[in-house]
């Protein structure tokens, strides 16, 4: 597989639920960052830094779902930037959102190896997740 197609299967999998498959595509040494005004802020190592990511965001949003518009491979083969639409619901206000991010992947060995997300509305996701008022 291309690593946009590496990329693409990954989401997919996630979309219908089949998180064994998605971690087979984790590589073991996996570096997760999430910003810290985040409500799942931290830094996630390893396979179970990207179990303990999934279950972090899952305890603020329900009904997650990214849809992936585009990725873009830089000539290494190893890094792709892909625009993602993302849409949930807030597990503890119930207020759905929509925004969208840009996330840097690298691959190591055909596997992910980091993930580093870029959201373009912070803010929306700690108003509706009730980090503010």
């Amino acid at each position: 597989m291309s690593p946009q197609e590496i990329i693409f299967r990954f989401y997919d999998l996630v979309v219908k639920g089949d998180l064994a498959g998605a971690e087979a595509l984790v590589h073991p040494d996996f570096h997760g960052e999430e910003a810290a005004s985040l409500p799942y802020a931290g830094t996630y190592n390893g396979l179970e830094g990207w179990r303990r990511l999934l279950a972090n965001v899952g305890s603020v949003f329900t009904e997650f779902m990214p849809s992936v518009e585009y990725a873009l491979t830089d000539e290494t083969g190893t890094r792709v930037i892909v625009m993602v639409g993302l849409t949930g619901r807030s597990i503890k206000t119930g207020e759905r959102f929509e925004t969208s991010m840009l996330e840097l992947w690298e691959l190591r060995d055909g596997l992910i190896s980091l993930v580093r997300p870029y959201y373009w509305d912070t803010h929306l996701l700690r108003r509706v997740s009730g980090m503010e008022g």
